[in-house]
């Protein structure tokens, strides 16, 4: 009831990094311990700032990818302003560092599919099976065509740019082999939910086919790199222009300790979010968590939870 009667709006908080760097401080004091609240306040701080509209009034948390990578210690934990995708290239003469590059965001499939219907070919020489064989692969090699096509058109021979495709379906072996002597960085079988960060991170537009592509649908990205930790690999995609979408690699030495920490990000992202759209609170600059992680308030009275 003090607290519903002394509290004040405050408005334009996006623009208060200071005031938001108490309100996350104030949530993770509660979980974690003094010395990785350090760490984690600016993270998160700067996390909800990067993903929230002024011009909209809007805040979509979706667009914050919170990864766990089971490396070094929660310490360690960064904010990576752009995207994270869990897996890399699947051709071993792809590049790994492409510095300057065009992002074509696909949602195609570049492999040979089974046919939804039951069929069947039957074939009495070696000469009609060959023939078989490349009509299949005549299908699948048009639409490499007119990606390669394009990348020729954007890139050139200037080696200074470079051209990477994520793809939400498939890329068979062969279509691999072909991207890779282009030297084409080409990521397969990408999350759903990654499709739209990518068009806020890179600036396309995704595409569900090869018939119009044009260099304005690309999207552009400083520096497209990979980092294999162990037997898995991390494709980071950075140094964007004014990304809408961002990623946290919650780091941790055991399975244990970035599993729990990303509940507790999920968590203060909300809170530090809902306080940079507008919310109630006091003149005063003690914070104090009522109903912790949704209702921040202020007390002129005692410190509770939060460095002033």
């Amino acid at each position: 009831k003090f607290l519903d009667e002394f509290k004040i709006s405050k408005t334009n908080l996006s623009n208060d990094r200071e005031f938001l760097l108490q309100v996350a401080r104030s949530s993770l004091l509660t979980k974690v311990d003094a010395d990785l609240t350090e760490v984690l306040t600016p993270i998160v701080t700067d996390a909800v700032l990067s993903v929230y509209d002024a011009q909209a009034d809007n805040l979509d948390l979706h667009m914050v990818e919170i990864m766990q990578m089971q490396h070094l210690s929660p310490k360690d934990t960064t904010f990576i302003k752009g995207l994270v995708l869990d897996h890399g290239g699947r051709h071993p003469d792809m590049p790994t560092r492409v510095k300057n590059a065009y992002v074509l965001i696909l949602n195609v499939s570049l492999e040979y599919e089974k046919t939804e219907v039951n069929s069947g070919f039957f074939y009495s020489s070696a000469d009609q099976r060959d023939k078989l064989a490349a009509s299949e692969r005549k299908f699948v090699d048009a639409k490499l065509k007119k990606i390669i096509d394009l990348k020729n058109e954007v890139c050139g021979m200037d080696p200074d740019k470079g051209f990477v495709i994520i793809n939400q379906k498939g890329i068979d072996p062969m279509s691999l082999d072909v991207f890779a002597k282009h030297n084409i960085l080409a990521l397969r079988r990408a999350k759903r939910r990654n499709m739209e960060r990518l068009q806020l991170v890179t600036g396309g537009e995704a595409q569900n086919s090869v018939e119009d592509l044009s260099p304005q649908i690309l999207g552009f990205s400083g520096l497209v790199y990979q980092e294999t930790i162990g037997e898995e690999k991390f494709t980071y995609v950075t140094e964007n222009t004014d990304p809408k979408s961002c990623t946290i690699l919650i780091k941790g030495s055991t399975h244990y300790a970035p599993r729990s920490n990303k509940g507790c990000g999920e968590r203060w992202s909300q809170s530090c979010g809902k306080r940079s759209q507008g919310q109630k609170h006091h003149s005063r600059r003690w914070c104090v968590l009522h109903r912790p992680f949704e209702i921040p308030k202020i007390c002129q009275h005692e410190q509770v939870g939060c460095q002033g």
